[in-house]
């Protein structure tokens, strides 16, 4: 409980993947109580949520770049339509969760394109 707790602002996919994970090992028993009440409590948390849900957004849009190839470090010039097409995700991504860590990365991610 005290990894899920502390992993809620540092990692809240890693936290509610832990939850998941507990909740379906302890399922139907007395021990399960806490953790469905931290699951209620996180479900809750608009804060939370929208970590997760701009997570899954990045975790997206990062599969699309690996498979059209622009996760190398240099991007061919035959690549630059799709690449100028990921950084119109990564924004509206940033624009939509502007206070979330997914946001920062994708940041990074779209520095990192534009260049």
């Amino acid at each position: 409980m005290t990894s899920i707790t502390a992993e809620r602002t540092e990692d809240p996919v890693l936290a509610a993947t832990i939850l998941s994970k507990v909740l379906a090992q302890v399922k139907g028993d007395e021990t399960a109580k806490p953790f469905a009440a931290l699951q209620a409590e996180l479900k809750a948390d608009k804060t939370f949520q929208s970590e997760l849900v701009a997570a899954d957004k990045l975790t997206a849009i990062k599969a699309a770049m690996t498979k059209a190839g622009l996760d190398r470090a240099e991007i061919p010039a035959s690549k630059k339509k799709d690449a100028a097409y990921v950084v119109q995700a990564l924004d509206s991504l940033m624009k939509a969760y502007p206070d979330t860590k997914a946001a920062a990365k994708a940041k990074v991610l779209r520095d990192k394109l534009a260049m």
